[in-house]
């Protein structure tokens, strides 16, 4: 590996949430021409938005489909971000294979050209998916992944971890849960859960019990750079989390207090929440279970278990993270005035 301080580098997905803010934290810290963005050839309007942004750091913009074969001359860069993914799990796409196929396309588009470079992949959490789980999950834990977007980014990881023999680089592997901040996905459960609150839904009142990782958007760009930096990480897996251990329902409360809604909680015991969280297993292991019923099970169950709560130690023991709270994330996130972490 070159001189980290001359380093060049390719950020694959570079127009989405994680990608943008890691090509304006590389352009900070490198000169902007060792940075090339990709993005998709056909961006959505908010992508387009973020486009209009990297552009203004004089970075090269790379527009391409990795669901095609790439026929663009393949740069020469030390290090490759693989951050590209469809993460749209509301609906039913093809895209979604961009997670695994269009893995193993960009592989082979730089081909030779990777051999002694590091390849950084970001996978998610959903990969896991345990059976109506309690505790933790880390690097070690079995993967069985219940949905399409969980099954193509577990596969993404295993094209990553399969190709470093046919192309001789190093790779580094994160398992991402909710990543939060500002300019987050509003389809998304950050988006969502202040709108249903405000018509106080009866989902948003309930005491949900189940614990999730989550971490800082920043922070996440900031273990992306500093594992590059990091040999040790060569060739290694790591799930990410901030550590705290809160629930939904713990979160629910805050979202609440940040903007100024009532939450009239409807607490149900423990036994109904454990017959809700097999219930929610059984309907998405079911093979007839249409595809919306399975989504909202899959959904129930990681908001009535410890679906995506994850120790993080491995990571942590390595580059010493501080992270910001789940309480400074919501903040960033809808613009509220900070606390003193």
């Amino acid at each position: 590996m070159h001189d980290p301080r001359k380093l060049t580098f390719l950020v694959t997905g570079a127009s989405g949430f994680v990608g943008s803010r890691l090509v304006r934290a590389l352009t900070a810290q490198h000169d902007p021409e060792s940075v090339i963005a990709m993005v998709h050839s056909q961006p959505s309007e908010r992508d387009r938005c973020r486009i209009a942004e990297l552009q203004g750091l004089n970075v090269a913009i790379l527009r391409g489909d990795l669901l095609q074969p790439i026929s663009l001359n393949a740069p020469d860069v030390d290090v490759v971000f693989h951050l590209a993914a469809h993460t749209d799990i509301e609906h039913r796409s093809e895209r979604v294979r961009v997670n695994d196929v269009g893995t193993q396309n960009l592989l082979d588009w730089l081909g030779p050209k990777l051999r002694g470079k590091r390849v950084v992949f970001t996978g998610t959490l959903a990969s896991v998916d345990r059976r109506c789980p309690r505790g933790q999950l880390d690097e070690s834990t079995p993967c069985t992944p219940q949905t399409q977007y969980g099954k193509t980014k577990y596969d993404g990881e295993r094209r990553i971890m399969s190709g470093q023999s046919s192309f001789g680089y190093t790779y580094t592997i994160i398992r991402l849960g909710s990543v939060v901040g500002p300019d987050y996905r509003p389809e998304g459960m950050f988006g969502v859960f202040p709108e249903m609150l405000a018509r106080r839904a009866l989902a948003t009142r309930l005491n949900w019990p189940g614990r999730s990782a989550f971490v800082h958007v920043d922070d996440a760009v900031k273990i992306l750079m500093s594992l590059v930096e990091n040999g040790a990480s060569e060739n290694q897996l790591y799930v990410v989390s901030n550590g705290e251990p809160l629930s939904f329902d713990m979160v629910l409360d805050d979202i609440a207090e940040l903007f100024q809604l009532p939450r009239q909680k409807v607490v149900l015991p423990a036994w109904i929440w454990s017959a809700i969280g097999y219930s929610a297993w059984l309907l998405l292991k079911l093979p007839v279970t249409p595809y919306r019923i399975r989504l909202l099970s899959w959904r129930v169950g990681h908001m009535v278990w410890d679906g995506m709560y994850a120790d993080a130690s491995k990571l942590n023991a390595l580059l010493g993270m501080n992270y910001r709270s789940v309480r400074r994330c919501l903040e960033d996130a809808y613009g509220k005035p900070p606390t003193t972490d």
